[in-house]
């Protein structure tokens, strides 16, 4: 299993997590809700407290099959519509139940399905924003272990806010791309990502790859990454058994970067703020994280590498018959004279200088009849 993305799921009561605020982040081309089911469910297994806030999903897609346990506090928004129910969202009446669902646990996992659906109920980025902060400071005020999970959308307008350090100096931003957008990279780039053996974030392969693979994740490039996961530019559709997943960790007094590496350490003043990216990917049938090299809709990606790496083939293999030669064979074929080889013959220049006529006229030169001899005269 991979290390970072195992640790951030298999997060135990006790145990000292990278960062209390998970973002994960789905698009069109390629969602991320089986992430948070496995974050829940793991949540579960760990006996770890879960308060689980549905505005948009139903239960069964962020439970699983399991049966329904004592740890999981419900909060259903589901049928909460605006314009659609006995009236106006009472928000206050919202937050005090998420309070009490978060009393009510020790150590909790706080998971939001979906943020988006909460930015339209509210109308106003900056008051899901402000809610969310609410929510926040009340986990912190407890002193006691917690996970708060949010699941958004690229588009989301909560998200820039979301990412600043004044929401939260430590953070784990997960988002969720089509193992299509690594196969184009690699065929119309000859840019293949970094092997999870690959340490160096300095590598000039890598920082290539990030350089391309940034900007087509960014929110204006989506429709580049959807035309390629819903099978248009003649290439075929994304799958829907393996996602990769791009884990980025910001420590604390860090600010997100838009570095193109695996790493940065930004520093500012005396604060120093470390910043992490790196590729994972996760199996939809097993339900947790494994390397890039795992996923079976990327083994063409790594055998293109191998195929560039190897030497030049040789025009001479396979052919019937032999054109090498032996030691005795090079020997003899140094000895043979060469054609055109001048050896012990007198240079030109060395002969004596002597006059010799060229060409000698005849009475067919003589083109004057009347005077037949003075042609001659030479």
């Amino acid at each position: 299993m991979s290390r970072l993305l195992s640790t951030i799921i298999s997060d135990r009561p006790g145990q000292k997590s990278a960062a209390n605020v998970l973002l994960v982040q789905s698009s069109a081309a390629q969602s991320a809700i089986p992430v948070v089911s496995a974050i829940v469910r793991k949540a579960r297994s760990n006996e770890r407290d879960v308060v689980l806030v549905r505005a948009l999903y139903p239960l069964q897609t962020l439970e699983g099959t399991a049966s329904s346990t004592s740890n999981v506090k419900h909060v259903d928004w589901t049928l909460d519509v605006p314009g659609y129910g006995a009236g106006e969202i009472d928000w206050a009446a919202r937050l005090a139940e998420v309070k009490g669902a978060i009393d009510s646990c020790q150590s909790t996992t706080v998971v939001f399905d979906s943020i988006d659906t909460l930015e339209d109920d509210y109308e106003s980025p900056s008051k899901a924003y402000k809610f969310l902060v609410q929510v926040l400071a009340h986990l912190r005020a407890r002193q006691l272990p917690f996970t708060l999970v949010l699941h958004l959308t690229l588009h989301s307008n909560v998200l820039p806010l979301l990412q600043q350090p004044s929401f939260t100096s430590s953070l784990v931003h997960i988002s969720a791309h089509p193992p299509a957008l690594l196969t184009y990279i690699a065929s119309e780039f000859l840019t293949p990502p970094p092997s999870s053996s690959s340490s160096s974030s300095t590598d000039p392969a890598t920082l290539k790859f990030w350089n391309i693979f940034i900007p087509l994740t960014q929110r204006n490039r989506t429709g580049e990454v959807e035309s390629l996961v819903f099978g248009q530019r003649d290439r075929p559709g994304g799958t829907q058994d393996e996602i990769v997943l791009e884990v980025l960790t910001r420590s604390h007094s860090g600010e997100l970067s838009t570095f193109g590496g695996t790493s940065a350490a930004i520093h500012k003043g005396n604060r120093r703020r470390a910043v992490d990216r790196v590729l994972e990917g996760w199996q939809i049938a097993k339900g947790e994280p494994c390397k890039l090299e795992d996923l079976v809709s990327l083994k063409s990606v790594w055998r293109q590498n191998v195929v560039v790496e190897q030497d030049a083939p040789d025009p001479t293999k396979n052919l019937t018959f032999n054109l090498s030669l032996t030691e005795s064979q090079q020997n003899s074929k140094s000895k043979v004279p060469l054609p055109y080889e001048h050896e012990n013959s007198t240079s030109v220049s060395s002969r004596p200088q002597t006059s010799q006529i060229l060409y000698d006229p005849d009475s067919a030169d003589d083109l004057d009849d009347e005077d037949p001899d003075e042609d001659l005269d030479i």
